[in-house]
């Protein structure tokens, strides 16, 4: 009797082991459940606090390619508009030009008939003043680049008033074109 006594203790020893430790497990799953729950309710307030106010879709760019840099120079005009009027049939809601300012004087007329086109059929325009080697006759400061891309923001935004202007786009890119190398002191 004793050794079925002691074997009943055992057992009761264990069940309690058991009860004991799915109530601490229990417990710390609930202790859990309320840490995430509150974490969960502090990150939805701060989401809403961040989130937009108002729903903006999102937009399409198409970019002429024809009309930007270098090729603006070897493409004849009527395929720059047929071009241009491809991208507007897609359903694009901007038409970007990169402009490079030693062909803008002698591209203007193409520029002005595709941006006024391009408004026309309710399109807006992205304009950026890129360079090349051709743009400077050496390798300029980073003053005499910085005084030419104001120069042409200057012309390019007063004349066409871009729905958008990319400001010192691809300043890599640009230094690596003209042989220079900006650097901060």
């Amino acid at each position: 009797m004793a050794k079925a006594k002691r074997k009943k203790l055992l057992v009761l020893l264990i069940v309690l082991i058991v009860i004991g430790g799915v109530i601490l497990f229990l417990g710390d799953y609930i202790a859990l459940y309320y840490r995430i729950y509150r974490l969960n309710k502090w990150l939805d307030q701060k989401i809403e606090g961040w989130g937009p106010r108002t729903y903006r879709s999102m937009m399409f760019n198409g970019h002429h390619i024809l009309a930007s840099e270098n090729l603006v120079l070897i493409t004849p005009k009527n395929t720059t508009i047929l071009f241009l009027e491809m991208l507007l049939e897609l359903g694009v809601d901007t038409v970007s030009f990169n402009i490079y300012p030693q062909n803008f004087e002698t591209k203007k007329d193409i520029y002005d008939c595709l941006i006024n086109k391009t408004r026309e059929k309710g399109g807006k325009t992205i304009i950026v003043c890129m360079v090349d080697s051709n743009t400077f006759s050496k390798s300029p400061t980073f003053e005499e680049y910085l005084s030419k891309e104001i120069e042409y923001t200057k012309i390019l935004v007063e004349r066409y008033k871009p729905g958008y202007y990319g400001i010192l786009v691809e300043p890599s890119t640009m230094q690596k074109r003209i042989g220079a190398n900006f650097t901060i002191n």
